[in-house]
Protein backbone atom coordinates (compact mmCIF):
# COMPACT_ATOMS: atom_id res chain seq x y z
CA UNK A 1 0.00 0.00 0.00
CA UNK A 2 2.64 2.56 0.65
CA UNK A 3 4.19 2.10 -2.68
CA UNK A 4 0.86 3.08 -4.12
CA UNK A 5 0.98 6.60 -2.55
CA UNK A 6 4.33 7.85 -3.11
CA UNK A 7 3.96 7.49 -6.91
CA UNK A 8 0.49 9.68 -6.52
CA UNK A 9 2.23 12.14 -4.22
CA UNK A 10 5.65 13.07 -6.60
CA UNK A 11 2.60 13.09 -9.42
CA UNK A 12 0.96 15.35 -7.31
CA UNK A 13 3.68 17.95 -6.79
CA UNK A 14 4.88 17.92 -9.99
CA UNK A 15 3.18 20.66 -11.24
CA UNK A 16 3.90 23.18 -8.00
CA UNK A 17 7.78 22.19 -9.22
CA UNK A 18 6.92 22.95 -12.94
CA UNK A 19 5.62 26.41 -11.10
CA UNK A 20 8.53 27.36 -9.05
CA UNK A 21 11.07 26.85 -11.66
CA UNK A 22 9.49 28.92 -14.47
CA UNK A 23 9.16 31.74 -11.72
CA UNK A 24 12.69 30.81 -10.92
CA UNK A 25 13.76 31.51 -14.64
CA UNK A 26 11.69 34.54 -15.24
CA UNK A 27 13.12 36.16 -12.03
CA UNK A 28 16.46 35.37 -13.71
CA UNK A 29 15.25 36.74 -17.21
CA UNK A 30 13.94 40.15 -15.57
CA UNK A 31 17.18 40.70 -13.53
CA UNK A 32 18.84 40.72 -16.57
CA UNK A 33 17.36 43.15 -18.88
CA UNK A 34 17.97 45.42 -16.18
CA UNK A 35 21.79 44.71 -16.72
CA UNK A 36 21.01 46.10 -20.70
CA UNK A 37 20.18 49.68 -19.42
CA UNK A 38 21.40 52.07 -22.00
CA UNK A 39 23.29 55.09 -21.71
CA UNK A 40 21.60 57.90 -19.13
CA UNK A 41 20.57 60.76 -20.62
CA UNK A 42 19.99 64.48 -19.42
CA UNK A 43 17.94 67.44 -20.78
CA UNK A 44 16.70 70.03 -19.32
CA UNK A 45 14.40 73.67 -20.04
CA UNK A 46 12.83 76.28 -18.87
CA UNK A 47 9.03 77.09 -18.84
CA UNK A 48 7.44 80.65 -17.29
CA UNK A 49 3.98 80.85 -15.76
CA UNK A 50 3.10 84.17 -14.64
CA UNK A 51 6.17 85.44 -12.63
CA UNK A 52 7.64 82.32 -12.17
CA UNK A 53 10.54 80.34 -14.25
CA UNK A 54 10.89 76.50 -14.13
CA UNK A 55 13.69 74.85 -14.85
CA UNK A 56 12.29 71.27 -16.70
CA UNK A 57 14.93 67.86 -16.36
CA UNK A 58 14.31 65.00 -18.43
CA UNK A 59 16.25 61.57 -18.48
CA UNK A 60 16.12 59.32 -21.12
CA UNK A 61 17.14 55.75 -20.43
CA UNK A 62 16.51 52.98 -22.81
CA UNK A 63 15.84 49.57 -21.26
CA UNK A 64 14.95 50.68 -17.80
CA UNK A 65 11.22 51.02 -17.27
CA UNK A 66 10.54 50.54 -14.21
CA UNK A 67 13.46 51.28 -12.17
CA UNK A 68 13.48 53.29 -9.27
CA UNK A 69 16.28 56.40 -9.01
CA UNK A 70 16.88 59.40 -7.71
CA UNK A 71 17.55 63.02 -9.42
CA UNK A 72 20.06 65.24 -6.50
CA UNK A 73 19.85 68.57 -7.32
CA UNK A 74 22.34 71.19 -5.65
CA UNK A 75 23.43 74.86 -6.49
CA UNK A 76 20.90 78.35 -5.79
CA UNK A 77 17.31 76.86 -6.29
CA UNK A 78 17.13 73.67 -4.99
CA UNK A 79 19.21 71.10 -2.86
CA UNK A 80 17.02 68.08 -2.68
CA UNK A 81 16.81 64.28 -3.96
CA UNK A 82 13.90 63.55 -5.88
CA UNK A 83 13.03 60.14 -6.21
CA UNK A 84 11.24 58.81 -9.31
CA UNK A 85 10.47 55.49 -11.34
CA UNK A 86 11.24 55.26 -15.02
CA UNK A 87 7.78 55.22 -17.49
CA UNK A 88 7.11 52.72 -19.89
CA UNK A 89 9.08 55.12 -22.55
CA UNK A 90 12.15 54.90 -20.61
CA UNK A 91 11.63 58.80 -19.22
CA UNK A 92 11.63 60.18 -15.97
CA UNK A 93 11.30 63.72 -15.02
CA UNK A 94 11.68 66.27 -12.60
CA UNK A 95 11.09 70.53 -12.60
CA UNK A 96 12.20 73.01 -9.76
CA UNK A 97 11.12 76.84 -9.08
CA UNK A 98 14.03 79.25 -10.54
CA UNK A 99 14.04 82.19 -8.25
CA UNK A 100 17.42 83.58 -8.66
CA UNK A 101 20.11 83.05 -11.27
CA UNK A 102 23.19 80.91 -10.61
CA UNK A 103 24.17 77.42 -11.20
CA UNK A 104 22.26 73.73 -10.81
CA UNK A 105 24.10 70.83 -10.82
CA UNK A 106 21.94 68.09 -11.14
CA UNK A 107 23.03 64.13 -11.12
CA UNK A 108 20.37 61.56 -11.93
CA UNK A 109 21.04 58.00 -10.78
CA UNK A 110 20.00 54.61 -11.69
CA UNK A 111 21.02 51.19 -10.43
CA UNK A 112 24.68 51.94 -10.88
CA UNK A 113 24.92 54.37 -13.10
CA UNK A 114 24.69 58.12 -12.90
CA UNK A 115 24.66 61.27 -15.13
CA UNK A 116 25.00 64.53 -14.40
CA UNK A 117 24.55 68.14 -15.81
CA UNK A 118 25.34 71.52 -14.91
CA UNK A 119 22.90 74.10 -15.66
CA UNK A 120 23.29 78.04 -15.98
CA UNK A 121 19.85 79.85 -13.97
CA UNK A 122 18.39 82.47 -15.82
CA UNK A 123 18.00 85.54 -13.78
CA UNK A 124 14.60 85.87 -13.91
CA UNK A 125 10.78 85.63 -16.46
CA UNK A 126 13.17 86.73 -19.35
CA UNK A 127 13.83 82.75 -20.72
CA UNK A 128 12.56 81.25 -23.92
CA UNK A 129 9.58 79.48 -23.19
CA UNK A 130 10.64 75.71 -24.53
CA UNK A 131 8.01 72.72 -24.86
CA UNK A 132 10.53 70.60 -24.55
CA UNK A 133 14.14 68.89 -25.22
CA UNK A 134 16.17 66.41 -26.46
CA UNK A 135 18.35 63.66 -23.83
CA UNK A 136 21.67 63.63 -24.88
Amino acid sequence: MDNERHPKGISALLPILVALALCGIGASGAGASRSAIGTLKLCSYYTVNDATTTANIKLLAAGAAGMHGAFVLKGNAANMTVHFTVRSNGTAFTSFPVANGGGERVTATLGAKSRAVNLDLPAGTNVKQQKGCVPQ
